[in-house]
């Protein structure tokens, strides 16, 4: 359903939000430590970070297309079904013919 997409960007977006908002702050530590090991450690959480936002922007990308590609399925659908529809009274259709005979 293309509200359920909708709410999976939404839901992304807010996470990937959340997560650069959290993020930024450890860059400026990061600059400031004179800490070799606490540098080390702050430059583990950013990469953390930065990793877990490449994988929501990458699901949130799948979510974009899928959301794009649904009215087409729809379409596909209603047409698979008007076509089943059509192919099933013509089955009956030659059956009642055959029969009669």
């Amino acid at each position: 359903d293309i509200l359920e997409a909708h709410d999976a960007i939404d839901h992304i977006e807010r996470e990937i939000q959340q997560r650069t908002e959290h993020r930024q702050p450890l860059y400026a530590k990061r600059r400031y430590e004179n800490d070799e090991k606490i540098k080390e450690e702050l430059t583990r959480e950013i990469d953390r970070q930065t990793a877990s936002l490449r994988q929501l922007r990458k699901e949130r990308a799948l979510c974009k297309r899928i959301e794009q590609q649904v009215p087409g399925i729809q379409q596909n659908l209603r047409e698979f079904e008007e076509n089943k529809s059509q192919n099933q009274k013509e089955v009956i259709r030659h059956e009642y013919q055959r029969r009669n005979r």
